[in-house]
This record gives structure tokens, C-alpha cells and sequence, in this order.
């Protein structure tokens, strides 16, 4: 009979569980996933402080709803508030202000910094036997696992004159390389860029 009744507290305790820790990971794990960054390993104590504080915002600004609006409204500003602060940490402006203040970046990874999303960036990349030089399509966020995409690509040849051009051939064409393959990168911009 007493495991009935903590089955039964713990079925009680559900709703308020859910409002003190959903919408903080709901927050938290969009952020994270948008932004293409790793969940921390305290998502928890963060999804927990983050619920409470809306949830206290909440009840500052509704007074009285029953426990489904309040779960829905929730989680519908934990998600708004999430795409608010990545429009936010994601400004180029804003990210120039921070670095100027701390010499750090706000991201996990360096081509958020260094690409003119905006206005294009023309990539030369080279590798072993052959220089790569094009504007960036796409890149993945992997580590040396990632791949990088060029589109009105050159391709030269360390060895002959040979180059090989996106205009050899008669349809649209990506050259695609592993990161792990390049030995360095060199950019460039037009006078329009929004990065330096």
C-alpha cells in the first residue's frame, strides 16, 4: 500500500516537474541545436534554473490558468526566446563588440567567425598536391571530420599547369574537401564584408 502512494505522489508531482524542468531543455536544447553547438553537461541545473525563471515571469504577467495553458505557454516562450537570443548571439556586430571586450568568440567553431555569410567569401585552400580556390557553398561544423563545399571553383595542379575550372564542365558543379586534407586556408573578401 505504501508503494501505491509514492507512485501516486510522484504522478501528483508530474505537472510541476514538467513546468520546473521542459521548459528550460526545451530553451537550452534548441539553442544548442540551432546554433550547432554541443549540449552542455549541466543541462539539467540549467533547464531548471531557466523553467524556473520563466515560469516565475509567467506568474508575474498571468495570473490564473489552468496547468495545460500554463505548459503550453511555457514551452511556446521557452522556443520564441531561444530563436530571440541566437538572432541576438549570432550578429556579426555582436560578435565584433564581444571580442573586442574579451579576445574570445562566442562560438565552438571558427568559420562562424572568419565567413562573410552575407556577402560571400572566396576560399583558397590548400592541400598536399593541389590548391583549391573557390567561394564556400557549405561547410560542416565536425571537427576534422567535416567536409567544406566550393562552387565557381579553380583547381590547380602543384605539379603541372593543368587547372581544372567549374566552367570544364556543362552543368552546375561543387567540389567537395575534407578538412582534414587541408593544410591552411587563406580568405578573402569583397569591400562589403561584414567580418573585419
Amino acid at each position: 500500500m505504501n508503494k501505491i502512494l509514492n507512485i501516486n505522489d510522484v504522478i501528483n508531482l508530474l505537472p510541476t516537474i514538467f513546468e520546473y524542468f521542459v521548459p528550460g531543455f526545451i530553451f537550452l536544447s534548441s539553442f544548442y541545436y540551432l546554433t550547432s553547438r554541443k549540449l552542455p553537461s549541466n543541462i539539467l541545473i540549467g533547464s531548471i534554473a531557466i523553467s524556473y525563471i520563466l515560469k516565475a515571469a509567467f506568474s508575474v504577467v498571468f495570473k490564473s490558468h489552468t496547468w495545460n495553458v500554463r505548459a503550453v505557454i511555457l514551452c511556446t516562450t521557452a522556443l520564441i526566446l531561444s530563436i530571440i537570443c541566437i538572432k541576438f548571439t549570432e550578429n556579426s556586430k555582436f560578435n565584433k563588440y564581444f571580442r573586442m571586450i574579451n579576445n574570445k568568440s562566442t562560438h565552438d567553431d571558427i568559420f562562424s567567425d572568419v565567413i562573410d555569410y552575407k556577402n560571400g567569401t572566396t576560399l583558397r585552400i590548400i592541400c598536399n598536391d593541389y590548391v583549391y580556390t573557390g567561394n564556400l557553398l557549405f561547410h560542416e561544423e565536425k571537427g576534422k571530420d567535416s567536409w567544406i563545399a566550393l562552387a565557381d571553383y579553380i583547381i590547380e595542379s602543384k605539379a603541372d599547369k593543368n587547372d581544372i575550372t567549374s566552367t570544364d564542365v556543362s552543368y552546375p558543379s561543387v567540389i567537395m574537401l575534407k578538412v582534414s586534407d587541408i593544410k591552411y586556408i587563406q580568405l578573402y573578401y569583397n569591400e562589403n564584408n561584414t567580418v573585419l
